[in-house]
């Protein structure tokens, strides 16, 4: 956003200032988790406090080549389910906030439930 409130120097007539403002803010925790669900779930628990739980965007991110850093879990799958069906659901197209959609080994598109995509005719594969 334009910075409205920018000064210029009335000799050289450079701006004094920063020409840009930020027009909001967003807070962001980055953290690990513990595994276990328990302590996991206190620890979100401690965090969220008294906010709106499923106001806030949960993000699972690992380290090897099958999950993706994606926003798409809602606060009861990131507390009720273990890491490897976390790691599974960002593989397979992300948790409740999403349609699932993901490409098996195969480059087929399939549905959050392994379902193979079709188009309407049943014959051919559909989004290919």
């Amino acid at each position: 956003m334009s910075n409205g409130n920018l000064r210029y120097n009335p000799k050289t007539g450079e701006p004094i200032g920063n020409p840009k403002i930020l027009s909001g803010s967003e807070t962001i925790f980055t953290i690990e988790v513990p595994k276990s669900k328990t302590e996991r779930k206190k620890l979100i628990d401690e965090i969220i406090g008294d906010n709106f739980a499923e106001d806030i965007h949960y993000y699972f991110k690992s380290n090897d080549e099958l999950a993706r850093r994606d926003p798409t879990f809602s606060y009861s799958n990131f507390v009720e389910s273990s890491i490897e069906e976390l790691r599974k659901l960002s593989f397979q197209g992300g948790g409740d906030k999403t349609p699932g959609i993901w490409r098996d080994n195969d480059g087929k598109l399939r549905d959050k439930f392994g379902q193979l995509l079709t188009s309407e005719s049943g014959n051919k594969e559909a989004y290919q």
